[in-house]
C-alpha cells in the first residue's frame, strides 16, 4: 500500500512563529517508537533525488515518518519530496527562505511534536543501507546516559572497532562538529537546544555552538559510527562547501553497504 502523505503548505512568515502544526503530538509525551525523520530541502533537486533513493534503501524505512521542511521557490525539490512512496511523510514549504541556521530548527522542532527521538536529514547526505537500525541501537543504548548529547552518522577516518563499534565522536582528527544525519532526544532539544540555537552565526552557527557549548564546554558527547554511514555528496551550491572543499569534508570511509549488525560501545580516550 501507499503510505500516507500530508501536506502542510505555507506556514507564517517568522524565524519561529508557525501556523497551527497538522502533526498529531504523541499524547503525554508519550514515546514514539516509530523513526521520524526530518528533512532539511532548499534548492538542489538533484541531490536530493539522490539522497532519497538512498533512503530508499534503508532498512525498515517502510515504518518511518518523513518530516520535509522545503524552501519556497523550488517546485522541482518539492514534488520530489511529495513523490516519495515508501514511507509516510509530511511536507511543508516554508514562506520564506530560513536557510541553513533556520530551517534545522523547524524541522527539528516539527518532528520533536510527535517523538522523542528525531533524525535530522539534509538534502546532500547520502546514508548506508543500516542506518535506522544504528540509530534504533543508539537511541536505546543511551537514552538514560546524561553524557550523550546526541547521535551523529559522520565519520572522517576509519576509528577501530570496524562496522559494529559505536564510540564517542573525536574532533582530534576532524574539528568540525559534523553533525551530519544526526539525531537527539525530545528531553535535550527542551531543556536547552531549543531555546538557545544560533539564528545569527553569534557563536558561527548551530552546530559549532552543540559542539563548543556542550561537547567541549560541558563534557557532553556526541557518538558516532567507527566507519561513517553518511556522506557528503553536495558539491556544488551548498553554503559552507565551495567545489575546493568538497573532497577535503568527504568522510574517507564511509560504507553504504551493511548487513546487520550487533553494535557495541567502542570505548575510546577523548581529545578535543
Amino acid at each position: 500500500t501507499t503510505p500516507r502523505r500530508r501536506d502542510a503548505g505555507m506556514a507564517k512568515a517568522d524565524l519561529r512563529a508557525e501556523m497551527p502544526s497538522i502533526l498529531v503530538p504523541a499524547e503525554g509525551g508519550r514515546v514514539n517508537d516509530r523513526p521520524v525523520i526530518a528533512f532539511t530541502v532548499c534548492d538542489r533537486p538533484a541531490y536530493l533525488a539522490w539522497v532519497l533513493e538512498s533512503w530508499r534503501e534503508v532498512r525498515g524505512i517502510a515504518a518511518a515518518h518523513l518530516i520535509f521542511r522545503c524552501a519556497p521557490g523550488c517546485d522541482e525539490a518539492v514534488d520530489l519530496c511529495r513523490a516519495v512512496d515508501f514511507a509516510e511523510t509530511t511536507v511543508t514549504i516554508n514562506p520564506q527562505r530560513y536557510g541553513v541556521l533556520g530551517n534545522p530548527w523547524h524541522a527539528l522542532n516539527d518532528g520533536f511534536a510527535v517523538s522523542d527521538f528525531v533524525v535530522l536529514a539534509e538534502e546532500d547526505l547520502i546514508v548506508s543501507e543500516d542506518v535506522l537500525e544504528y540509530f534504533a541501537w543508539c537511541r536505546a543504548r543511551y537514552a538514560d546516559d546524561p553524557r550523550v548529547l546526541a547521535i551523529t552518522t559522520h565519520q572522517y577516518l576509519e576509528q577501530p572497532g570496524g562496522l559494529a563499534g559505536v564510540m564517542p565522536q573525536r574532533f582530534d582528527q576532524d574539528p568540525d562538529p559534523h553533525f551530519w544525519v544526526w539525531a537527539t532526544w525530545r528531553n535535550w532539544w527542551e531543556a536547552f537546544i531549543r531555546d538557545t540555537w544560533d539564528f545569527t552565526y553569534r557563536a558561527a552557527g548551530w552546530d559549532w555552538a552543540l559542539l563548543n557549548g556542550w561537547i567541549h564546554g560541558r563534557g557532553m558527547r556526541l557518538m558516532a559510527p567507527c566507519l561513517s554511514r553518511s556522506q557528503h555528496v553536495g558539491r556544488l551550491g551548498g553554503k559552507h562547501c565551495t567545489p575546493d572543499q568538497y573532497e577535503t569534508m568527504r568522510s574517507r570511509c564511509f560504507v553504504s553497504s551493511v548487513p546487520p549488525q550487533e553494535y557495541a560501545d567502542v570505548p575510546v580516550r577523548l581529545s578535543a
